[in-house]
């Protein structure tokens, strides 16, 4: 923090001595409106590390904002307010600096939040679903202000999510599945070590080695579990006819209709997903039919259709 302080003051100092002009203003209020949302949403999101750049260029803008516009002594008052901020912090540690040794290899985290004495790995070894309840309701504790952050001996980082039994059913444990927050952000894929199925409810265990987890999740919350994906083309279910045998639909080349075969994987909300075109060419079917392919242009409604059709 004491760092970020002296950044911050030598941005304004150095700001307030820019050459600046009147010309510029239009395109410093710009970048004042659009990185103060850029500053919120990456807040919002918890992507502290981008809220950071966003932060030291909203503060940069407000700097040749004020210069400009002959509030120089508002940025005076700022400098020396973060002044004030980093004495104090210097003044709290005390006057000599204090090394700080371990004798085992490890991880070091700035950051802190209270949760790192409530949900450890140590308790993983027989956690019951009760267990897991409880930690969920405990808060963070506080920590004193000569605390500078956090060491961990290992890269392997655990997600205990609570669910039903209905839930854990449809996944297997030994399994890879993407989870991302539902804030938004990345997916991370995390292996599924255990499920535990007891009767007060249960949960699914999940782990992986990548050090992002750090950056993209918060020690609680919500987060979305994506247990498979479907790759084809989104079709109106009312669009479909069947010719013969064949499911298909119609599509319209200049002022034409043509039928085209179409094979289902999966449906919801109205629509169908079909194969593409590649993979129903890799199953080896033999038609004298088409299959739908990429840019084709359905017709979503109409009666008495047929193939060969001419529109007028």
């Amino acid at each position: 923090e004491v760092n970020d302080l002296t950044d911050q003051i030598a941005l304004l100092r150095n700001g307030s001595e820019g050459g600046r002009s009147v010309s510029d203003l239009a395109k410093i209020s710009r970048t004042l409106s659009t990185t103060y949302y850029s500053y919120v949403d990456s807040i919002l999101d918890g992507d502290f590390s981008s809220a950071n750049g966003d932060g030291d260029r909203l503060l940069g803008a407000l700097v040749d904002y004020t210069v400009i516009t002959g509030r120089d002594g508002a940025a005076e008052s700022i400098v020396s307010l973060l002044e004030e901020r980093k004495q104090a912090i210097l003044d709290s540690t005390g006057s000599s600096p204090k090394s700080l040794i371990t004798d085992q290899s490890c991880y070091f985290y700035r950051e802190t939040d209270g949760y790192e004495a409530v949900f450890s790995s140590a308790r993983l070894g027989d956690m019951t679903v009760s267990d897991l309840n409880r930690l969920i309701l405990t808060e963070p504790a506080g920590y004193d202000p000569t605390v500078i952050g956090k060491l961990t001996h290992t890269p392997k980082w655990f997600l205990a999510v609570p669910t039903d039994e209905a839930v854990c059913l449809q996944f297997t444990a030994g399994k890879t599945y993407p989870i991302s927050r539902k804030g938004g952000g990345g997916e991370v894929d995390m292996l599924l070590e255990r499920i535990v199925i007891e009767e007060e409810g249960a949960y699914l265990l999940f782990s992986c080695y990548d050090l992002t987890v750090s950056n993209d999740f918060f020690r609680s919350q919500d987060i979305r579990v994506r247990m498979g994906s479907t790759t084809g083309y989104r079709i109106p279910k009312e669009a479909v006819s069947r010719v013969g045998a064949e499911d298909g639909v119609y599509i319209l080349i200049g002022n034409m209709i043509e039928f085209r075969r179409i094979t289902v994987i999966g449906e919801g909300n109205g629509y169908l997903i079909v194969n593409t075109y590649e993979r129903d060419q890799a199953s080896g079917a033999v038609s004298p039919i088409p299959y739908l392919y990429e840019g084709d242009l359905i017709i979503t409604s109409g009666n008495h259709l047929y193939d060969g059709m001419m529109l007028k």
